[in-house]
């Protein structure tokens, strides 16, 4: 179980950062989200702060990034 929940995420984390890359935020978000939080660092909540950013929600943006500063 362990080692396919670690799959599950590494192929979220190249998925979501295809879609971040592509400018499909809201999209890369989602997936972003469904990661084990103890596998989201301080770059992911930076990109995850982005992509609020960039869909014009400038409050979750905020939230993110400073989880990102607190990680």
């Amino acid at each position: 179980r362990i080692l396919q929940k670690k799959e599950k995420d590494d192929i979220l984390l190249n998925k979501a950062y295809c879609l971040f890359k592509m400018g499909m935020y809201k999209e890369a978000a989602e997936c972003y989200e469904k990661i084990d939080p103890e596998r989201i660092d301080f770059n992911i909540k930076t990109i995850i702060g982005i992509c609020y950013e960039n869909m014009g929600d400038k409050e979750k943006a905020v939230e993110f990034y400073n989880k990102a500063l607190t990680a």
